[in-house]
């Protein structure tokens, strides 16, 4: 018997104005689906269209074009990769149609405010809406809102608060704005580990929204626009998922954490001194504390510090320095750690680790870390040039993202930063 045809296509527009810049991304998507109807459809624009239209009018483009009830998920992210190029400005989309395949897609709220509830919310609708599916193979695609640092009062949205006092001010304000402002960390975390409990023979997927600032992003289902939102898509079917995920960081200078938040997300002290002091110690950083350009686009680029669990590394880049404590995006979860250094040759090498042969599919479906892409710089089309030559003519998008994450079926969750996953679908 025959296989049962399978098509995938990916978009891209450039146009400045939203509404056509929708129209355009579906029709050329569209066009490369050769006629079949989409089972669903992922969105991806940069957050420049809050200013040119607004994310409204990108999805009323969207769906001038795309055929009603197509399930569609997305998020903001800071740039992507596609086959026909490098962007940090633009949309893409990505549209499957296959016979032996079934979907259902989730939301949750108030991420920041109430992550457990907005994971529940979210599974519920999965798992009710794929609950009569005869397909085996289960596989999920998220985007959750990521991190948003709030503007503090006389001091604004700063990554280095050299006061001891007002970095204690900012630590405390943090926590006070997740619940009133919805500003802060994304909860990630806390969300993917809810879910899992409700979804163990599930592949999944994840990418964080962003926008470039961490000042704002946004969630679409559908035709709605959301912010501090999950969106998922649940897939059951017939095809097969692999997925995998890499860094290539080199581990260099051990230290030990001997103070950090109950939340595990802020380090106070390491090996006994104020975090900030010790680490740039150990990043040999010398004089004055660094400016927020100096910080950025030196230490948190290229010296993330790293735990290690099950054999694995995971890198957490340091995105800010509030007096003596450091914070981190994501959960350092041990008491033992490095600080690594990741350079523009040790992002391009590790797609050799994912991309491999026996893993073909069909299309592809990669999250990484946005920091990557402030570290690559012009370096990102070596990038796409590895990927051009694996996936081929197969349609594959990456996403830049401010975290990501895979699962394999009844397996832990691996929470990323500065990392590349990869999820390759087919049969």
């Amino acid at each position: 018997m025959s296989s049962p045809e399978l098509k995938a296509a990916v978009g891209l527009s450039r146009k400045w104005d939203a509404r056509e810049a929708g129209r355009e991304l579906v029709n050329k998507t569209l066009e490369r689906l050769e006629g079949a109807k989409p089972n669903f459809f992922l969105l991806f624009p940069t957050i420049h269209y809050a200013n040119h239209g607004g994310f409204k009018e990108l999805l009323n483009g969207v769906w001038d074009v795309l055929p009603k009830k197509t399930p569609l998920v997305g998020g903001t992210v800071m740039g992507f990769i596609n086959n026909m190029g490098c962007f940090t400005r633009g949309v893409t989309g990505l549209a499957v149609s296959y016979p032996n395949m079934d979907v259902a897609v989730g939301v949750g709220h108030n991420t920041k405010r109430s992550p457990a509830t907005a994971a529940k919310s979210c599974v519920e609708l999965i798992k009710n809406g794929l609950k009569n599916s005869k397909y085996k193979n289960k596989f999920l695609f998220d985007m959750i809102s990521g991190t948003e640092i709030p503007s503090m009062p006389g001091m604004g949205r700063k990554a280095v608060i050299p006061s001891d006092l007002m970095g204690k001010f900012a630590t405390k304000m943090l926590g006070v704005s997740e619940v009133i402002l919805q500003k802060g960390f994304g909860n990630e975390e806390e969300i993917l580990e809810e879910m899992l409990n409700e979804l163990d023979d599930y592949s999944i997927i994840h990418g964080s929204s962003l926008d470039v600032s961490l000042a704002k992003n946004y969630q679409f289902l559908g035709d709605k626009v959301l912010t501090d939102s999950i969106v998922s898509l649940g897939v059951s079917s017939d095809l097969n998922v692999n997925l995998s995920f890499a860094s290539r960081a080199n581990l260099t200078k051990k230290f030990k954490v001997t103070k950090i938040s109950k939340d595990r997300r802020v380090i106070h002290e390491i090996d006994g001194k104020p975090a900030s002091e010790k680490l740039l110690e150990l990043v040999g950083w010398k004089g004055k504390f660094p400016t927020d350009r100096q910080f950025t686009f030196g230490i948190t680029t290229y010296f993330p510090i790293c735990f290690i669990s099950d054999g694995k590394n995971f890198l957490r880049p340091v995105v800010g320095i509030l007096g003596g404590s450091i914070l981190l995006m994501s959960k350092f979860e041990s008491n033992e750690g490095y600080v690594a250094l990741i350079s523009g040759k040790n992002m391009i090498d590790s797609l050799d680790d994912i991309l491999t042969d026996e893993m073909a599919a069909d299309f592809g479906i990669l999250s990484s870390c946005a920091v990557r892409l402030m570290g690559l710089g012009g370096e990102v089309f070596a990038i796409r040039e590895k990927l051009m030559k694996y996936f081929k003519d197969k349609p594959f998008i990456l996403v830049n993202c401010a975290g990501e994450a895979v699962r394999k079926p009844n397996d832990r969750i691996y929470y990323l930063n500065e990392s590349i996953a990869l999820g390759l679908i087919g049969r």
